[in-house]
């Protein structure tokens, strides 16, 4: 029994190496993350951040859309369900996002974890209205989308000759 025991302890020797140091709260994953979250919230400001990642914008103080506080697992499920299901149990697909951002506008989208899905976040959107800059999560390059405002037409008055 102690020959496993000590083969175990052998085995996972290794793994100590890999982990976060336990006296330093900067390695700590929560503590990084909070970390990009702040970093979030200082690069777009107050307010409500469309993202299949809410930990992120939570963790810099700002709103998420309910609809995808469990992340993409609510988004893949209203892709099973009708559209009228869809506002009973507060999910939302891709076909939702550009009315919730009319309804409920947003500061930012924030994309980088979930391939294909975090793709359908911007698809229809117009990308005269979105600004690009990156935040850095572990060696992740996640992509913040900053909603842009509304170019209003310039008014443009000609003098008569």
């Amino acid at each position: 029994m102690s020959g496993i025991a000590l083969l175990g302890i052998g085995v996972s020797i290794p793994s100590l190496f890999s982990m976060s140091n336990p006296f330093d709260p900067a390695s700590w994953i929560p503590m990084r993350v909070h970390e990009a979250g702040k970093e979030l919230a200082a690069a777009v400001g107050p307010g409500r951040v469309l993202t299949y990642s809410p930990i992120f914008p939570l963790e810099g103080h700002q709103d998420i859309y309910e609809e995808l506080a469990t992340g993409p697992f609510s988004a893949r499920a209203a892709r099973l369900i009708s559209e009228s299901d869809e506002a009973h149990f507060k999910v939302a697909d891709e076909d939702d996002w550009k009315k919730a951002i009319r309804q409920r506008p947003t500061v930012a989208i924030l994309t980088g974890f979930e391939g294909h899905l975090d793709g359908d976040l911007i698809a229809g959107l117009p990308p005269r209205r979105l600004g690009h800059l990156s935040i850095w999560y572990q060696g992740k390059e996640l992509h913040v989308f900053q909603w842009l405002p509304k170019r209003r037409p310039s008014s443009r008055t000609r003098s008569a000759d």
